[in-house]
């Protein structure tokens, strides 16, 4: 049986297109997730590793989860018990359909919206009490 051949961190890093100290805190929040160090070498991972961190990083980037979200989405898929991704998914449209500049406008727009309705929420109560001050 061939022993199966390590991924060095900074490869890793290149293909997935991240940065190493992301990766060292992704073990840090993703307990299953386990390199490998020689004495002195740097960090290599599993073939089957590099599988999962490429399903974090798209869980993360991609689909808009939470590292907690895709911590958890990542056990039940592991454990067989995961939602279809449709049910899972964030209300959000993912942000690989809106690109990273586009995530950041959807969530300022959303909290634009929500700084509007309270804003239009206090000013209706403020009629109010002027109303009722008026009436007086």
């Amino acid at each position: 049986m061939a022993k199966k051949r390590s991924i060095k961190q900074n490869e890793v890093c290149r293909q997935l297109d991240i940065q190493p100290y992301v990766l060292r805190y992704w073990e840090t929040e993703f307990p299953f997730l386990k390199s490998s160090k020689a004495s002195g070498a740097q960090r290599s991972f599993s073939p089957e590793e590099v599988e999962l961190l490429g399903r974090i990083r798209t869980l993360l980037y991609d689909e808009g989860y939470t590292i907690a979200g895709a911590r958890k989405r990542i056990e039940a898929e592991r454990a067989g018990t995961a939602e279809p991704a449709s049910a899972a998914a964030p209300a959000a449209a993912p942000a690989s359909k809106r690109g990273k500049a586009g995530a950041k406008s959807a969530a300022a727009a959303a909290q634009t919206k929500k700084l509007r309705t309270g804003i239009v929420d206090a000013l209706a109560q403020a009629r109010a009490i002027l109303a009722s001050l008026e009436s007086s």
